[in-house]
């Protein structure tokens, strides 16, 4: 990047609250274009509809520009958990 820009990029890691904590940082950096947040899907598709309070709005405070990967998700619960299936786990 630090060659195609032609000036100096520096990558911060803000590890925290399974990325909540960077995406929060990140909503709350300048709106100059100088600011780039790498973060997976789960802090802006998943976590609005998961936690009540989050520093930041993903349609608000982003606009995507890029996928650069996918991956496998799978669902999991507890044992004492009745759902044998996702509608189950749905219905319960």
């Amino acid at each position: 990047m630090r060659t195609r820009l032609n000036r100096t990029v520096i990558v911060e890691n803000k590890p925290g609250a399974a990325g909540r904590v960077g995406v929060a940082i990140g909503q709350g950096c300048s709106r100059d274009g100088h600011v780039l947040l790498f973060t997976p899907i789960a802090p802006m598709a998943l976590f609005p509809h998961v936690y009540d309070n989050l520093a930041y709005d993903p349609v608000r405070d982003f606009q995507p520009i890029s996928q650069v990967g996918t991956f496998d998700l799978g669902v999991a619960v507890g044992a004492n958990v009745p759902a044998r299936n996702l509608k189950e786990l749905v219905d319960c």
